[in-house]
């Protein structure tokens, strides 16, 4: 009896070629004969609903927030003149209102966070003056230097996360020195941008004003968040 040949033997009929099996891969749904509960025919579960699908709050910075349309109806319907002379009603009611809220004789409406920032600085500092600030502080971070570009000021960071106490300030205060800075102002920002938006408890701004004032130095808020800080 003959042999088969070595090329008729590789494939004799009881020979078989399996296919590599793809169960248990993921997106593999062949082996699936019948749809799980709750789930079409063809393995895919439908998308939820619109409704159901919450929307995404940017809680990046409040600088994010768009005008609603009566807010841009209200900006385009202003009554408006000339700010130089003092004869634009709607700057002129603004100020007058924030002063009324903050207990102040006066208000001025600056373009900037950044400009009311420097204002105070050249308002209360000579140069080479101490400034007192918290770690993060906007003026001593975000400013691109201009505190010590445009009044000459110098920084000294108190406490740590932006807040600080009383006693924190009075220990960083150093002796009176001619080869030291001569300490000028105590500038807290509340609430604190670079923190959180962590408030300073008014107990300790005021225990802080009385520590700076019985030593001869001012005090600043930056209030950029002040609206935020008086409801927390």
């Amino acid at each position: 009896m003959s042999q088969p040949e070595p090329s008729e033997q590789r494939f004799s009929s009881h020979t078989s070629v399996q296919e590599p099996s793809y169960r248990g891969i993921r997106g593999d749904t062949s082996h699936r004969s019948v749809p799980r509960a709750g789930e079409p025919a063809g393995g895919r579960c439908p998308s939820p609903p619109e409704s159901t699908v919450n929307p995404i709050i940017d809680l990046r910075s409040d600088t994010l927030t768009q005008p609603t349309a009566a807010m841009r109806s209200a900006m385009a319907q202003a009554p408006v003149g000339d700010d130089v002379w003092g004869e634009d009603p709607t700057v002129a009611q603004l100020q007058e209102r924030s002063a009324d809220l903050l207990g102040k004789p006066a208000a001025l409406f600056v373009p900037s966070g950044t400009m009311a920032n420097q204002i105070a600085l050249l308002a209360h500092c000579d140069r080479a003056d101490e400034v007192f600030v918290g770690e993060g502080n906007h003026s001593l971070y975000y400013e691109s230097g201009a505190g010590p570009a445009w009044a000459g000021v110098t920084f000294t960071v108190v406490g740590r996360h932006g807040l600080f106490t009383a006693e924190q300030l009075v220990d960083t205060i150093r002796p009176h020195d001619q080869h030291f800075p001569r300490p000028r102002l105590v500038t807290i920002e509340n609430t604190h941008n670079r923190s959180g938006g962590r408030v300073f408890p008014q107990s300790d701004v005021a225990a802080i004003a009385e520590a700076a004032h019985s030593r001869g130095l001012s005090l600043h808020l930056d209030g950029a968040r002040v609206w935020n800080a008086s409801v927390a």
